[in-house]
């Protein structure tokens, strides 16, 4: 899996901003011009600036004609990377104390659609919510 983990670093160092992730993720939602950016995440447009110039040199985001910023592909397939990422992040205690490896890869490839689940800790929650259900 080692085949070009320069890269990949390169890659890993564009998002591994907050403020870069917040830029990937507004314009998920819309296009934005810099000032209406700099506004939105309270910064000032010099620091927005220098961060939309690497998202947009990475690949992540491009200027239309109109002058507004908006998510490429790859910007768009680098957000739905982010919640199996934050799921296994917000579940690290329990991936430190269990292996994975038994568990096919075709599914721990989708732990991403977990994310947003509510974690039931009894028979009797599991109960209630399936009462809730029907």
């Amino acid at each position: 899996m080692n085949h070009n983990l320069e890269d990949y670093a390169k890659y890993f160092l564009e998002v591994s901003s907050e403020q870069r992730l917040k830029i990937i993720q507004l314009l998920s939602q819309k296009e934005y011009r810099l000032s209406e950016l700099a506004k939105k995440l309270d910064a000032t447009t010099p620091e927005v600036h220098r961060n939309l110039d690497r998202l947009e040199k990475s690949g992540f985001i491009m200027k239309n004609l109109k002058g507004n910023f908006e998510l490429t592909t790859l910007g768009q397939m680098v957000l739905g990377l982010i919640p199996n990422l934050a799921f296994v992040i917000e579940n690290k205690k329990y991936f430190l104390e269990h292996p994975i490896n038994s568990i096919p890869h075709k599914f721990v490839s989708r732990f991403g659609e977990l994310y947003e689940c509510k974690k039931l800790q009894s028979y009797v929650d599991v109960f209630e919510y399936w009462k809730n259900i029907y």
